[in-house]
């Protein structure tokens, strides 16, 4: 099944909210009906990146978007193109318009969507009521809230440093999500959710959200309370309140590839999404068209050791 096609509006990363957030970092966006391109700066050469988009609905309009980046892009001094289409669009198109698989590997390919018609999946269903019982067993109470108050984004970020204390991972910087914060939750297109035990705010999820579907963009939890599972706990009262609100869709936004083993690095995070329902849906990934050949290939060798 076509992700963008058949179940989902266009991604969240080529719409204008994410256009205001970017904007507030500094950079410069170009923001039309058809897509949204970021200018970015990197270590080697300046690109043209294009975060899940084109969404496009045949091989045609991809071929005319693509004529009208590389006409900005020799205007505005840029190196090469990168970007991630949705829509009518295979890995033949790409190679064809002159395109080349990127080494780097930005949005997820894989990810899960759940249709929020349909009911939360067994698996999770009998986690939470495991959870519920450990809780009560020890006395304590979990309750859930929703802040759309930018500077409550402290609290998501304490659990995120716990979680890269942890696990040794490596997330953005702590003024990415303080700008996030600043930019999307007032106009409500994120919203930040938490789990709270005895008081204390223990999980958190940063959503975003669009018209019809709410991306489970970041999350985190404290170290010291995983007995209780608070992460699943959260997401499932999260879910609830999706489809209350009227959301049509959960997009869990990243998997392991369907075919990975268990020594892949999203392994548990993908069994833990994947207990919760839904379908998986795979998007071609990440692909960059040179400008400026020479200079692309320069940036590409020297790739290896960046």
């Amino acid at each position: 099944m076509c992700y963008n096609e058949n179940i989902m509006s266009k991604s969240f990363l080529q719409s204008p909210a994410w256009a205001k957030f970017q904007r507030s970092l500094g950079r410069e966006v170009v923001l039309t009906d058809k897509y949204l391109a970021i200018v970015e700066q990197g270590q080697i050469g300046r690109r043209l990146f294009l975060p899940y988009g084109p969404d496009v609905k045949s091989a045609a309009e991809f071929k005319s978007v693509v004529t009208e980046l590389v006409d900005i892009a020799k205007r505005q001094k840029i190196d090469f193109i990168r970007l991630e289409p949705l829509g009518k669009v295979g890995n033949e198109d790409l190679m064809d318009a002159g395109f080349v698989r990127s080494r780097a590997h930005l949005e997820p390919e894989d990810t899960i969507v759940n249709d929020l018609s349909r009911p939360i999946g067994m698996k999770a269903v009998r986690e939470v009521r495991r959870f519920e019982r450990r809780l009560s067993a020890a006395g304590k109470e979990i309750k859930f809230s929703i802040s759309q108050q930018s500077q409550d984004v402290r609290y998501f970020l304490d659990m995120m440093h716990d979680v890269a204390a942890r696990t040794g991972m490596r997330p953005h910087p702590d003024h990415y999500f303080s700008s996030m914060a600043a930019s999307l939750l007032p106009d409500r297109h994120a919203s930040l959710l938490f789990a709270e035990i005895d008081g204390e705010k223990v999980a958190s999820a940063l959503l975003y959200l669009s018209d019809d579907t709410v991306i489970y963009a970041h999350a985190a939890s404290l170290t010291d309370f995983r007995q209780y599972s608070p992460a699943l706990m959260l997401a499932n009262f999260a879910l609830k309140w999706a489809k209350k609100r009227g959301f049509k869709y959960w997009d869990w936004y990243g998997v392991a590839p369907e075919d990975a083993g268990h020594d892949h690095k999203w392994h548990g995070l993908t069994q833990f999404k994947a207990s919760f329902g839904g379908q998986r849906e795979h998007h071609v990934g990440t692909w960059e068209l040179p400008v400026k050949k020479l200079k692309y290939q320069v940036y590409r060798g020297l790739q290896k050791f960046l």
